[in-house]
């Protein structure tokens, strides 16, 4: 086989959204709106009397904003919304989705197939493995939750609504959250009630894939400057300072690291960024807090790995340099990952991603909203290269950042694996940072997988103890937590005549 070895570097991006509250009854002066427009805009008596407000929040200058839900037969129709925008009391913009005449469009609210069946048919048409479907919470007679059933990584929720299909009208489905064991989608579906069939399919990751080879002119994150949060009163108290790629600086290639010093905005983080409980004094000394939680997940096992920390001064300075095994910069990236999550989180709340709009934290200050959910931050995530990608589930859970390490040099296709059959055939790969020019003929080796005397035994980080079965052979390894360089190094001297990470 011929072969590549990795040299991966770090992203600056990050990407937060958020879904709609849970339901909180009608809005008077909504309905009273409604009911005065009701022949302007074409709509049933039935129609302007079924809808719940499914999220409310008010800007600085004192506009009301308040979203509402389309319901018939007691349950909701997917995509059927109505947004209203108040000021001092009055109505003075509306964007309406609602579904007219709804009720005579609706088909019997009695589904043809248990929540249960749904999941196996959806698990099946997804092209994943259903273990043992075993109802977890029973929230009412339509909404269940359901365990992870082996092909998730969370619990799976399931709620009965009416999905509107082009040129089939409504259809009542299974309304379905499964975020995928290997968090590379996670998926936002319905599935016909009667016939089992996948009628709405979505993914609530959102990534974002660069071309290969493009990292030092990337501008994958928008052109747009981004300001800094604002500085409305004195800053917490807790006096953290992180060394990072300042906003409007989004990476390496926008321009130098800065000592900030004191970052967190005053009203939407006002115990500062590593408080969880509201009360005066960090909770955590490492990239921890009360909107994110930001580690190392090489292992690609989404459980926190390592956290710089900061120690009782909250210092987060350390040294960043290029061209470097991603690894050997893993505190800068952690740091600069948990600034960018916390920035984007203050300058959010200023146009009004709030806790009552759904919003990423721990604890809700304000008491408003679904608390228990800060988002939680992975840095150079070993499920991939050149990508990154966030998921967004409801407000009261947290959602998952991953970002992977990036390429200067572009993915090859020049590792081919010649035998066993079940896995031969060309894989992408990605040429070492480091070592001698590529040979011009194409090297030709049996594989061996490197084993040392220190679990995980597989990351050639401490003393090989099958070096006699390298020599001459390919050596294959995990990345583990020494760097690339030092572990080829190893390998090498051991008599591997390439390697694979």
């Amino acid at each position: 086989m011929t072969v590549r070895l990795r040299h991966l570097i770090l992203p600056a991006l990050a990407f937060l959204l958020a879904l709609p509250a849970a339901a909180q009854g009608q809005d008077p002066v909504v309905a009273s709106w409604l009911k005065e427009h009701q022949t302007a805009l074409g709509l049933s008596q039935t129609d302007i009397s079924q809808w719940v407000v499914t999220s409310e929040t008010s800007d600085k200058n004192g506009t009301h904003y308040i979203y509402i839900q389309q319901q018939v037969n007691g349950l909701p129709v997917r995509g059927a919304v109505a947004n209203f925008a108040l000021h001092n009391g009055r109505m003075v913009t509306f964007g309406n989705r609602m579904i007219k005449d709804v009720a005579a469009h609706a088909p019997s609210a009695t589904p043809g197939i248990r929540a249960a069946d749904a999941l196996k048919q959806a698990a099946k048409q997804l092209g994943l493995s259903a273990t043992t479907v075993r109802v977890t919470k029973t929230m009412d007679a339509t909404t269940f939750e359901f365990s992870p059933s082996g092909i998730a990584s969370a619990p799976i929720k399931a709620r009965l609504v009416y999905q509107p299909v082009d040129g089939e009208g409504l259809k009542l489905a299974w309304d379905l959250s499964i975020r995928s064991n290997s968090t590379v989608h996670w998926w936002d579906l319905a599935v016909d009630a009667t016939s089992g069939k996948i009628i709405r399919l979505n993914d609530r990751n959102v990534a974002c894939r660069l071309p290969n080879g493009s990292f030092a002119n990337a501008r994958c994150a928008v052109e747009a400057p981004m300001v800094a949060p604002m500085e409305d009163g004195p800053p917490p108290p807790d006096g953290a300072s992180y060394r990072v790629f300042a906003l409007p600086v989004q990476a390496p290639s926008f321009g130098p690291r800065t000592l900030l010093s004191n970052p967190a905005d005053v009203d939407a983080s006002p115990y500062g960024w590593h408080d969880t409980n509201g009360i005066p004094g960090a909770e955590y000394t490492i990239t921890r807090g009360n909107n994110v939680y930001a580690s190392d997940d090489i292992d690609n096992d989404d459980l926190p790995g390592f956290s710089p920390d900061g120690e009782a001064g909250l210092s987060f300075d350390y040294t960043f340099t290029q061209p470097a095994d991603p690894v050997d910069n893993l505190s800068a990236a952690i740091t600069n990952l948990f600034y960018m999550c916390n920035a984007l989180h203050d300058i959010w709340y200023q146009y009004g991603f709030d806790e009552v709009s759904g919003n990423f934290q721990a604890t809700n200050y304000t008491g408003a909203g679904e608390g228990n959910d800060e988002v939680l931050a992975d840095a150079q995530d070993g499920g991939g290269v050149n990508n990154a990608n966030f998921g967004t589930p409801d407000d009261g859970e947290s959602g998952r950042m991953q970002m992977y390490t990036w390429s200067s040099t572009g993915v090859d296709s020049s590792l081919v694996v010649n035998s066993p059959a079940s896995v031969d055939g060309p894989y992408d790969n990605v040429l070492a940072g480091f070592g001698p020019p590529l040979p011009t003929v194409p090297l030709t080796a049996d594989v061996v997988l490197v084993q040392d005397d220190v679990s995980p035994a597989s990351d050639g980080c401490d003393s090989i103890t099958n070096g006699a079965d390298l020599v001459g052979k390919i050596a294959l390894v995990d990345r583990g937590i020494c760097t690339f360089v030092s572990k080829v190094q190893a390998l090498q001297d051991a008599g591997a005549v390439a390697v694979i990470v």
